[in-house]
C-alpha cells in the first residue's frame, strides 16, 4: 500500500541545524562544555550548558531505524537498485536453467505491478524520505523434487548474489526449534516439506527472497490445510525469486534528506516503536 507523504516539523529541524555539528555522545550527567542527551521514547532531549533544552522528534527522522543513514546516501537510487536487482535475478535464472533445466513463466512475469512505494516508515511513527522497492516475483514452471536439487539451486543463488555483495542464503526456518518444525511442517527433514523459503540479505537494505513450492510432497503439520488448499486451487510447483529494498533514496530527495538528517547527526538511534 502506498503511504501518504508527511510534512516534516521544519520548525524543529531548522532550529536544530545550527547545533547538529556540536552533538556528541556523553554520559547522562551534566558536564560543562558538553551537550547531554537522554532518549525518552521517540524523542531525544538535549540539555545545553546554558540550561536550555532542545527536543529532537524521531518521528521526523528522514531515514529508517534499521539502516545507517550514511549507507543510504552511499546506496543506489530506487531505480538503480531495481535495475541491478533484476539483472542479478536474470543471471540467477540463466544459471538455474543451465544447471537444473528450470524454465520460467514469462506470462507471470509480464503482469503489471507497482514496484516503488514512496514514504517508507521510519519506524518511529513517521515517514522517511526513502522509497521501498518490492519487485514482482519471477516464477519457474517446475522445481527440483529432490532436496539435493533444491540445495544446488540455493548454492547457485548464493554464488551469483554474492557477486553483487549479498550474504549467504538463509532459510526462514533456520531459527525455528525442532518442536516448531515438527508442529508446523510435520518433519525435521526439509526434503519432506512442500514449502521451503528464505532470504538473501544484500547491501544498503536490499534483499532477495526465494521460495520453493513443491506440490509433489505430501503436506503435513499445521500448514497442511493451507498447502492443500493451494494445491486444490490449481497452484503449480515453482521456484519464486523476488528483489526488494527496505528504503532507497530517490535522487530528487537527496538534498532535502541531508538537510533533514542534520539534527540527528551524532545521536544514538532509539529502539523502533512496536508496530
Amino acid at each position: 500500500m502506498r503511504s501518504k507523504k508527511r510534512g516534516l516539523r521544519w520548525w524543529a529541524i531548522t532550529g536544530s541545524l545550527l547545533l547538529a555539528g556540536a552533538i556528541i555522545l556523553v554520559p547522562a550527567v551534566v558536564i560543562a562544555g558538553h551537550i547531554i542527551k537522554t532518549t525518552i521514547g521517540s524523542t531525544t532531549v538535549i540539555e545545553h550548558t546554558d540550561g536550555s533544552r532542545q527536543t529532537i522528534y524521531w518521528g521526523d527522522y528522514p531515514a529508517t531505524s534499521e539502516l545507517d543513514p550514511q549507507e543510504i546516501l552511499d546506496g543506489p537510487t530506487p531505480e538503480q537498485g531495481y535495475a541491478d536487482g533484476q539483472a542479478m535475478i536474470a543471471e540467477i535464472k540463466s544459471a538455474l536453467s543451465s544447471e537444473l533445466a528450470l524454465e520460467w513463466n514469462a506470462a507471470a512475469e509480464a503482469l503489471d505491478a507497482d514496484v516503488f512505494f514512496p514514504g517508507a516508515s521510519n519506524n518511529y511513527g513517521g515517514q522517511s524520505l526513502l522509497t521501498t522497492v518490492n519487485a514482482p516475483e519471477h516464477q519457474s514452471t517446475s522445481v527440483p523434487e529432490a532436496w539435493a536439487g533444491k540445495q544446488k539451486a540455493m548454492a547457485v543463488i548464493g554464488e551469483i548474489s554474492g557477486k553483487y555483495g549479498y550474504q549467504s542464503p538463509i532459510l526462514d526456518t533456520d531459527s525455528w526449534s525442532e518442536a516448531d518444525l515438527v508442529a508446523e511442517r510435520g518433519s525435521l527433514d526439509p526434503g519432506d516439506w512442500v514449502m521451503v523459503g528464505g532470504m538473501v540479505q544484500g547491501p544498503k537494505g536490499q534483499w532477495l527472497s526465494f521460495a520453493f513450492a513443491d506440490y509433489s510432497k505430501k503436506p503435513t503439520g499445521r500448514s497442511a490445510k493451507e498447502v492443500s488448499d493451494d494445491a486444490g486451487g490449481g497452484a503449480q510447483s515453482a521456484l519464486f525469486l523476488s528483489y526488494g529494498a527496505n528504503g532507497l533514496l530517490p535522487a530528487a530527495n537527496r538534498d532535502i534528506y541531508k538537510e533533514a538528517l542534520a539534527p540527528f547527526i551524532g545521536l544514538e538511534r532509539p529502539e523502533p516503536l512496536e508496530s
